[in-house]
Order: C-alpha cells, then structure tokens, then sequence
C-alpha cells in the first residue's frame, strides 16, 4: 500500500470512530424515560393548538426525555363519524417520526371537551346513535391511526352519561377490537366519583390498557386539584370498581384556576410561585399545584399507580429548577431505584 493510500485509510479510520463516538456520547447524554422508569409511565397531553411553539424545531421545543407517552389532542369527529384532518399534516407526521426516534410512544387523542363552541359530546352521541354509524366512526379513526403510524387511541368523550351509555360501550368495543388486531394502544380519559365515572362500564374498562384519571378541576373557582382529592379519584377507581392498579394512571394539572393561566405564566411573573399552591395573579387569588406538591403526588402515584399524566406539557416553564415535568421524572426515576 503506498503512503497516500495509508493516509487516506488512517483518515477515514479516524472519521469513522468520531462518529462512533459522537453517537455514544449522543446516546448516553441522553436518558430514555422508559428504561429509567421500570413500567412507571409519564404522559403528556400536547394539544393541536400549539403547534407554532414546536414546529421549528421538535426536539428543542418538546420534552421527549421526560415522557413515555404522548397524546396528540386532538383528532375531531363529526356528526357523520368523519375525522376533519388536521390542519399541518406534514407536521403530524414529522411529530410521530420524532417521538418514535426518541423511543416515546404517541397516540390520537379524539374528541376533547368542545371545538369551536360546540360541544363533542354531543357530535359523539350523534356519530353513534346506531351500530352502523359506531362501527363507521370507528374505522376512520383506526385509518387515521394507520396513515400517521401513531401507536395507539386515546378517546376523550367527555362525557358518556345515562342516555349514551350502551351507545358509547359498543362504539368502544368495536374502535378496542380493532386497535388490539393493529397491535395498539387503546386509551380513555375519565373523572371518579361522577356520573360520567359511573357510566364508563366495566366492559370497556377491561378493554383499555389504562384509563387516564382527570383529577382537575374538581373546584373550577377554587383548588381545583389537591393531593387528598387526587387520592380519592384513584380510590374509587381501584377500591370502589375494582380496576388494577396497573390500568390507572393519574391526571395532574400545569395550569391553574379559576382562570386557566399556565404553570408558565404563573412562575414568569414570580419565581416563588413554583414554591406554593396558590398565590394572586391580575388580582385573582388562583390555585394550581408547585413543586412540592407535585413530588407528593408522584411518590403516591409511583407506590400505587401506573404512571401520571399530564393536560398539559407545554404550560410548564423552561427552566429545570421549576419545571413540574423535571420534578415528576426526578421523582420518579428516584422511586424507580
């Protein structure tokens, strides 16, 4: 071999284990939440409507190294049992690529509590009022899960009540059979002690592999999620319904009430926030949940629980000193220990 030819192998020798390195040190900067956390789960809700904040750059802008899962919100059904497509599918598609390449699952969330001022549980009774309409309504969301490669459903019919019931079990049988032969998840949101609680029947419990519990909101004037009440809706769910603990993953909130502000908002304007519960913000006094509540919380849940989810992730700060989702992680991966 003559010099040059020496020169040129040693070079792309040595190009070859800098990008070897690179890739090590890529990798083992870089926790993956599934291996750190055992089975324990950490779900993040990221809603349509913020798309311009993550569009530029997904990675930078979206926690993947804090999350296990995602639920994309929100795919919307029509009364004809239609899916109106979303507005950026380019951006659909890049989102599901991304989460998979950073090892996060991500399903379609459907329905959610209104859009555009109407309310969907209304267009859901419509879209299921007979077997036929169920059963077409459940296809095309299972063809919007295939198109997109998401790796599951997450429906939020909020809420099925005495008159939609029997409509609403067999519409979750037919989307849950079909999900389980694609070999994908199959979720739903839910409150406890409510009627629309009592009327999530055991059947379609059974189906699901977990339930995701809205502890929130229970005082929308006041505090709306303390840890005692969170405690009391996963009770009901596994004392009262006799649902496995390992089906129920339970719902914390980043914003606060009575006016919604973001967790953000509310550490931006004080620092000091993130160390209370409640505090006055525009004159109001608002209650939401800090730091140190939220570790409480995750301990509980880690103990008894599936996992935590969150409505939703990008209402927390940025900062890694008062970010609610970096406490839960923490938290959890020291439990997981």
């Amino acid at each position: 071999m003559t010099g040059g030819k020496k020169r040129t192998v040693l070079i792309l020798g040595i190009v070859f284990l800098l990008f070897i390195a690179v890739f090590i040190v890529r990798k083992l900067g870089r926790e993956i939440p599934s291996e750190e956390l055992g089975d324990f789960k950490i779900i993040g809700y990221l809603p349509t409507w913020h798309e311009e904040l993550y569009e530029g750059n997904l990675n930078e802008e979206i926690p993947f190294d804090r999350l296990t899962h995602i639920n994309y919100a929100f795919a919307i059904p029509t009364e004809e049992g239609t899916i109106l497509e979303f507005e950026n599918p380019k951006l659909v598609k890049k989102l599901v690529r991304t989460a998979h390449k950073n090892q996060v699952k991500i399903l379609l969330s459907v329905g959610g509590w209104s859009y555009k001022g109407e309310v969907l549980s209304e267009v859901f009774k419509e879209a299921t009022i007979t077997r036929e309409k169920a059963e077409y309504l459940a296809s095309n969301i299972i063809e919007v899960v295939k198109e997109y490669h998401f790796d599951g459903v997450d429906v939020d019919w909020e809420y099925p009540n005495e008159e939609t019931t029997n409509q609403y079990a067999y519409f979750m049988e037919v989307l849950g059979t079909s999900l389980k032969k694609e070999k994908k998840l199959f979720t739903a949101a839910t409150t406890g002690f409510s009627k629309s609680a009592e009327c999530q029947p055991d059947s379609v419990v059974e189906l699901l592999d977990w339930i995701n519990v809205m502890a929130y909101d229970m005082d929308m004037e006041g505090d709306h999620a303390r840890f005692e009440d969170m405690v009391a809706f996963a009770q009901y769910w596994i004392q009262t319904r006799k649902v496995s603990p390992s089906k129920v993953v339970i719902g914390v909130p980043f914003y606060a009430r009575p006016d919604g502000f973001s967790y953000r908002e509310i550490v931006n304007a004080d620092v000091e926030n993130a160390k209370k519960d409640q505090t006055i913000y525009e004159e109001t006094t608002i209650y939401y949940n800090g730091l140190a509540t939220m570790r409480e919380k995750t301990i509980w849940a880690y103990d008894n629980l599936s996992g935590i989810m969150i409505w939703e992730v990008l209402q927390d700060t940025t900062e890694e000193e008062t970010s609610l989702l970096e406490k839960i992680y923490q938290t959890a991966k020291e439990q997981a220990r």
